[in-house]
C-alpha cells in the first residue's frame, strides 16, 4: 500500500453552496451507492425521493451490507427507467436528480444500453421537463481506455448526452467501489487468488459512504466532472494479500496473462453476455492503473474485516450437529 504524503492526503469534498435543504430524487436508491447516498443526503438535511423498482428493498440490507434506508426516505416512487411512461411526473417538485442506475449484468433481457444509456436518457428527459436544477450521474473512471467494452460505451454515451443537455450536471467517476472488493475476499476463502497480468497495476477504491459525501457536495457545487478514489492506493497484488491476511490464511496468488483470459471470455459470451461483459470490464480494468484524487477516510482493511466477520461460518449448535450428521 502506498503511504500518504502531504501531496496525496485525502481531499475533503468542496463545501456546498446554498444551505437551503433540497428535495433530491435518487434513482437506483437500493443499490450499493444509492443506499449510502440516500443516507448521506438525509444526514445533510435534504429530503429524499427514492425511485425504485422494489419498495420492499428499502427495508433490507443491500450489497456489501449496505444498510436499509427506509427511515431516510420521505417519498417513494415505483419506476422502471427503461419504461419512459413509468417516469411521468416522478420528478415534479424536486430540485435535483442523482442517478445511480446501472445494469448489473445479470437477470432478465436488459442490456447495458437499455439501462445505462436509454434508461438514463428517459430520466434526463423527465428531469428537463420538470425543470430540475441539477443532474448527477455516476459513470466510470478512465473510460477512454475501455471504450471497446459495452458497459463503458453505454456509460459514456449517456455522459456525453448529459453534457449537452439543457440542465446543470455533474458526472462522478469513481475508480471502484469497496463493494466490488468483496469478490476478492470471497475468492481468498477458496485458498488461492488468480490475478490478471502481474498484479502490479494500482487502484484506490472508495467506500460507498465516502463516495456519497462527494456526491452530496457535488450536487450543490459547480464542477461538471469529478474523478474520485479512496484514501489508499494499492497494487492488485497488495489487495489480494490483504484479503488473505484478514482471513488469517496463507497468501497463494496465481498470475494469469490477459490474452488467454480474454479468449476464454469471448468464447463464453454467447452463453452469458451480461455476466461475461462484467468480467471483461474487471479484466480490462486490471490492465490499467486506476488512481484518482483521494477522498474519504474509510480503509479497505476495516471493510474486509467487517465482511469477514459477517460471513464467517456459524459454529454448529447441538441441534445443527445432529442435522449435519443425520
Amino acid at each position: 500500500m502506498t503511504p500518504l504524503d502531504d501531496k496525496h492526503r485525502p481531499v475533503a469534498p468542496r463545501a456546498r453552496g446554498p444551505r437551503r435543504p433540497w428535495r433530491v430524487a435518487v434513482a437506483g436508491a437500493t443499490g450499493y451507492l444509492g443506499r449510502h447516498l440516500v443516507a448521506e443526503l438525509a444526514r445533510a438535511g435534504h429530503d429524499v425521493r427514492a425511485l425504485v423498482r422494489d419498495p420492499a428493498a428499502l427495508t433490507r440490507d443491500g450489497k456489501a451490507h449496505a444498510p436499509p434506508i427506509a427511515r431516510h426516505v420521505a417519498d417513494v416512487r415505483v419506476v422502471d427507467v427503461t419504461d419512459a411512461a413509468s417516469l411521468a411526473g416522478v420528478l415534479d417538485g424536486v430540485d435535483a436528480v442523482a442517478s445511480c442506475v446501472g445494469h448489473t449484468g445479470t437477470g432478465g433481457a436488459a442490456t447495458w444500453y437499455a439501462v445505462d444509456d436509454t434508461g438514463n436518457r428517459n430520466l434526463l428527459r423527465e428531469a428537463i421537463r420538470a425543470d430540475v436544477k441539477r443532474f448527477l450521474y455516476v459513470s466510470v473512471f478512465s473510460g477512454e481506455h475501455m471504450r471497446d467494452l459495452p458497459i463503458v460505451r453505454a456509460h459514456e454515451a449517456f455522459a456525453a448526452a448529459l453534457g449537452e443537455a439543457a440542465v446543470s450536471s455533474v458526472v462522478i467517476r469513481p475508480t471502484g467501489f469497496f463493494s466490488d472488493m468483496g469478490g476478492v475476499l470471497h475468492q481468498a476463502r477458496s485458498g488461492w487468488m488468480p490475478l490478471v497480468g502481474r498484479g502490479e497495476k494500482r487502484l484506490n477504491p472508495i467506500h460507498g459512504e465516502d463516495l456519497a459525501a462527494v456526491c452530496v457536495a457535488a450536487l450543490q457545487g459547480n464542477e461538471d466532472e469529478i474523478d474520485v478514489g479512496g484514501p489508499e492506493v494499492f497494487t492488485q497484488r497488495e489487495i489480494a494479500a490483504l484479503a488473505f491476511e484478514v482471513l488469517g490464511r496463507q497468501s497463494r496468488i496465481v498470475t494469469v496473462p490477459a490474452p488467454p483470459v480474454r479468449a476464454v471470455l469471448a468464447a463464453l459470451r454467447p452463453f452469458a453476455p451480461g455476466r461475461v461483459d462484467l468480467w471483461r470490464f474487471f479484466t480490462t480494468s486490471a490492465e490499467h492503473d486506476l488512481v484518482a484524487p483521494r477522498h474519504g477516510q474509510r480503509r479497505l482493511r476495516e471493510h474486509f474485516g467487517v465482511l469477514a466477520a459477517r460471513s464467517a461460518p456459524r459454529p454448529l449448535t447441538r441441534r445443527r450437529r445432529r442435522r449435519a450428521t443425520g
